[in-house]
């Protein structure tokens, strides 16, 4: 049995590290051992949740988006499970993909509560605009000239300019911040705010190598588009996987507290 508390205490208090490079070729080993599966449950993913995310929006303007968030909050989730798996030497099987409904309530909320976090640096740009007397001639003019197939950027203030760059720095670094909280939450026995706030701790606690292991990912995403998007089917198993392994480093997962003498040789003292 592992006890993840202790483990993040740990991995916060002495510091932990690991390669960038290591993790997104380990999450590819971890896929390519079960390629049809991933492939496969990505091709099922896509179609149920864009047929499904098109129906809502035809029914309601903006309904597609609360079914995209469904979607994703309770079947991405799949990946961890499968991937936990594989990784640990377990029985496998297509179900593992579905076993995010096991924790349907925690996977939804925490989606929710993720993506109001994510943009309430935003907020007060948005705020500045009720206060901008010509905003809304400007949008309807964006709009005008849109439909002619050309690109109008409305006229801002100074402050909401600076509003809107301070927001979007904000937004990209709680982006950052959360990159681990699903897969906390999903692996771990950690409530929503738990997996949130753990997730920005370990996060700040090596800012750095996140950021590396991003631009990483960006890079093979844009490969599998360049690869007339098929690639994507491969890459993006690949993108969520990689938070696994990452997980499984930090929290050395392979190991069981009952089985082990003392896994504090693992932590980096910082």
């Amino acid at each position: 049995m592992i006890n993840f508390e202790d483990r993040l205490n740990q991995a916060l208090e002495k510091g932990y590290d690991f390669s960038p490079s290591e993790v997104l070729s380990q999450a590819y080993e971890t896929v390519k051992a079960k390629m049809g599966e991933f492939i496969g449950f990505m091709i099922i993913y896509l179609i149920v949740s864009g047929s499904a995310s098109s129906l809502a929006s035809a029914i309601a303007p903006g309904l597609d988006n609360l079914v995209s968030l469904f979607f994703s909050a309770l079947w991405l989730p799949g990946y961890y499970y499968a991937a936990q798996a594989i990784r640990r030497g377990q029985p496998f099987s297509f179900n593992l993909f579905m076993d995010g409904h096991k924790k349907a309530g925690k996977l939804i909320g925490y989606q929710f509560l993720l993506t109001i976090l994510i943009y309430l640096p935003l907020m007060p740009a948005i705020a500045s605009l009720f206060f901008q007397d010509n905003i809304i001639a400007e949008f309807q003019l964006m709009q005008e000239i849109a439909q002619t197939g050309e690109f109008y950027m409305p006229q801002l203030s100074g402050l909401s300019i600076g509003l809107l760059i301070a927001g979007f720095f904000g937004t990209l670094y709680l982006s950052f911040s959360y990159t681990l909280g699903q897969v906390i939450l999903t692996i771990a026995d950690f409530g929503i705010w738990e997996s949130l706030e753990a997730s920005r701790k370990l996060v700040q606690k090596n800012f750095l190598t996140f950021v590396g292991l991003f631009f990483l990912i960006i890079g093979i995403n844009i490969l599998g588009t360049l690869l007339l998007f098929v690639g994507l089917l491969v890459s993006v198993p690949v993108s969520l996987v990689v938070n696994y392994v990452v997980l499984e480093k930090i929290f050395q997962l392979y190991k069981e507290d009952d089985h082990e003498q003392n896994i504090s040789d693992h932590f980096v003292d910082q």
